[in-house]
């Protein structure tokens, strides 16, 4: 049962005021509501459930993009109903004291965003996904649920009387992730994650799986983090955009918390050189060509080597062209699959081509790797690393259906091409490559040797060679040097 506390902006229950100190130290990034809708300018209704000491109707009516909407609360603690501050100021327009899994559902359908921060790690799992199902289930087409929880068994105990500041749960990243969000941030401050979800969500909602187990710790899961691939790093990663929300993520007044991701057709520019093909390059190597140099970390560091060298510099993206051409003896920016045979041409004569991390990204890696075969110095070598389709990561992503593309890693959205070592080879072959060289970069995370025991079981099952399995899909990347065959 939820009883009036504040309607339409004035105080209507009779509660004398609360001698409580009122403070909070919610790290739950309650700015992502600034991000949600494309239009901030048309009039929107918020429900803030567990409103504790009002952050968040603080961040909507203290932005002059967003302070005409009217902001909601409902809160568990009579003692935060008694805070008449929050609304002496204006900032909720009703307010009610009660459990979140009280809330009459038909309560629910007028507003546009459902804001549930820092409230279902305070709930028993069976209750978290009712509440969770309720709330979806009252979202209209074009509303929204934002939802804030720690991504680990966060060890909260008692603050005040009763059980309701308790954590009772904590909620593994795949969990909320396979809820397919449009939108989310993990903050790292505590692994706080933060999603929107759309009404399609309710179609996942038996995907939400909780846990009660306390050793479930903040390492288990930054570990799990870095199998599914995502960062914690306070930038809105937009996942699909009904509304369109994409368009807000990059509206003016972004704060620094929040960075607009931007997905521009290119991997993220890095500015560090790959060691074990720096390694590769012959130290007597005349003309270097390096294909989708980025920012020219490579160049850069094999010249620090040979300040003399001949270096070639090819990137499709414009901008990264530029930076390498501190670097490069000579940078272009183009498609490599794009150059005609004269274009083509005038990168020869060349002793050495480099493709770091480029193939998978090409509509034919065979063409290109028979065209720079059919031109190369015949002493000339070619250095390729590209990422392993058999990692164990990508099999556990397809074991729990988290096949999601990314800013970049063995998910990068640019990516065209996916090769298992068996592939590479072939691929090598066919374009008239043989190996010289070949070796592997690795990860080591906590989840390691599990999930590899797994891909073992699963391939002796299969009747296969379960160590080969396991070879295979500890490699992150592979490394090769290889000459004309």
């Amino acid at each position: 049962m939820l009883n009036p506390i504040v309607t339409d902006y004035r105080v209507v229950a009779d509660l004398p005021p609360s001698d409580h100190p009122f403070n909070g130290n919610s790290v739950a990034a309650k700015e992502i509501v600034k991000y949600v809708f494309s239009d901030n300018t048309a009039q929107r209704s918020v429900l803030d459930i567990g409103f504790g000491v009002g952050e968040l109707a603080r961040i909507v009516k203290s932005d002059p993009a967003t302070r005409h909407w009217h902001v909601d609360g409902i809160d568990g603690f009579e003692e935060t109903c008694r805070n008449s501050g929050l609304f002496t100021k204006g900032w909720y327009r009703n307010v009610w004291h009660g459990l979140a899994q009280d809330i009459d559902p038909g309560r629910l359908a007028p507003y546009d965003l459902l804001c549930l921060f820092d409230v279902i790690e305070h709930l028993d799992p069976a209750t978290a996904k009712r509440l969770l199902g309720t709330l979806l289930e009252s979202l209209g087409p074009n509303s929204r649920l934002v939802v804030s929880t720690p991504l680990w068994f966060h060890p909260q105990d008692h603050h005040r009387a009763g059980d309701l500041e308790k954590h009772l749960i904590g909620v593994p990243a795949r969990s909320l992730l396979a809820m397919q969000p449009s939108m989310y941030l993990i903050s790292p401050q505590f692994l706080i994650g933060n999603f929107v979800f759309t009404k399609d969500s309710l179609r996942h909602i038996d995907q939400f799986q909780s846990t009660t187990d306390r050793s479930f710790s903040l390492r288990e899961g930054l570990a799990q983090l870095a199998v599914l691939g995502v960062q914690a790093d306070n930038v809105l990663k937009v996942v699909r955009d009904p509304a369109p929300a994409a368009e807000a993520t990059q509206a003016p007044g972004t704060t620094p918390s929040i960075a607009a991701s931007h997905f521009a057709g290119s991997t993220p520019a890095h500015t560090v050189a790959n060691e074990d093909l720096l390694a590769l390059i012959p130290p007597n190597a005349r003309h270097v060509v390096d294909v989708g140099c980025m920012h020219g970390a490579l160049v850069r560091a094999y010249r620090q080597r040979r300040p003399d060298a001949n270096t070639t510099g090819i990137d499709v993206n414009p901008a990264y062209a530029d930076a390498a051409a501190a670097w490069c003896t000579r940078t272009l920016a183009a498609n490599i699959e794009a150059l005609d045979d004269a274009q083509f041409a005038e990168l020869f004569p060349s002793d050495c081509w480099v493709f770091g991390d480029c193939l998978e990204h090409l509509v034919d890696p065979w063409r290109v790797l028979r065209r720079v075969r059919g031109s190369i110095d015949s002493d000339g070598c070619l250095l390729v690393c590209l990422p392993n389709a058999q990692h164990w990561s990508v099999q556990w992503r397809l074991a729990t259906g988290q096949f999601r593309y990314e800013d970049s890693g063995l998910m990068d959205r640019t990516h065209l091409r996916w090769f298992t070592r068996i592939t590479m080879l072939e691929m090598f072959q066919q374009a008239g490559w043989s190996v010289h060289t070949a070796g592997t970069r690795n990860l080591n995370t906590p989840v390691q040797a599990q999930a590899l025991a797994a891909v073992r079981a699963y391939a002796q099952a299969m009747g296969l060679d379960g160590e080969l399995a396991v070879q295979d899909a500890t490699p992150f990347q592979y490394v090769f040097k290889l000459l004309p065959a």
